[in-house]
């Protein structure tokens, strides 16, 4: 059971058990700057309970390997950096009689991530380490951002006037968008009376070009159309007529031309 359970999820049942603490993993005993005789040591994971009058920095060394619970020399030096220190494993790794009766034993049941104590860790009297406070302070904790708040009353305050803002700029963006509307609306009611004018244009071409097949036999969209028409014209009719049908042969390519221009 122990080869199917990694540090990683003991460590964050852990962290709910102490949702209402100061939880840090990898904890060293002091900052790394600090000269010392004595070796810095690294918890798995360390809680401190938030509290003045009853103070207890809880210390916790995961195990989920038997070889390497049996290999740690170590441990024992956490003892004198914390009120509480309990080995933390897969159900059965470690065995109670195979620690001092002061140490506590928790099992991990990987089956619904829970913990369960199987031997409470007893609570020791011991001077808080100053070096390790100063390292959390220092290297564990971050600076409050914004929002900075004194009272409750200041934070309502706040509320109200942001509140406040926030309606007034709904309100100022609403009415740019009502015009913003206005306009889109005014520029399609422009591009719908274009697009008739255009569609009216189109039948007028087309009538002329009729007209001018049913007179000259030939249609005014050949590129040779100008010609043809004054050759046609020039077999008989009247100088009226042929300036009529060339302003209306003329007229229908410059409708040609703008209904290509998109004018």
């Amino acid at each position: 059971m122990s080869e199917k359970v990694r540090a990683d999820q003991i460590t964050h049942a852990l962290q709910q058990r102490h949702r209402e603490d100061l939880f840090i993993t990898e904890c060293k005993t002091g900052p790394t700057q600090i000269t010392r005789d004595e070796k810095l040591l690294k918890f798995d994971a360390l809680a401190i309970k938030k509290s003045w009058t009853q103070p207890c920095i809880t210390g916790y060394e995961v195990k989920v390997d038997r070889q390497d619970f049996l290999r740690d020399e170590k441990w024992p030096g956490y003892m004198k950096h914390c009120h509480r220190f309990s080995f933390v494993c897969p159900h059965g790794l470690i065995q109670p009689e195979e620690l001092p009766d002061d140490v506590g034993l928790i099992y991990y049941k990987p089956e619904k991530g829970t913990l369960y104590t199987k031997r409470k860790a007893l609570y020791r009297n011991i001077v808080m380490s100053s070096d390790m406070l100063y390292y959390i302070l220092l290297s564990r904790t971050e600076s409050d951002r914004h929002p900075f708040f004194s009272t409750q009353r200041e934070m309502l305050e706040a509320f109200v006037l942001d509140k406040a803002e926030r309606r007034e700029l709904s309100r100022h963006v609403n009415s740019k968008m009502k015009d913003e509307l206005l306009e889109l609306r005014s520029n399609l009611d422009t591009s719908s009376r274009k697009i008739e004018r255009d569609r009216e244009r189109l039948e007028i071409l087309e009538r002329t070009n009729d007209i001018i097949l049913d007179i000259a036999g030939f249609s005014m969209y050949r590129q040779d159309s100008e010609e043809k028409l004054k050759e046609a014209l020039a077999a008989g009719m009247s100088d009226g007529l042929k300036q009529k049908l060339i302003r209306l042969i003329n007229g229908a390519k410059d409708i040609e031309k703008i209904l290509g221009s998109g004018v």
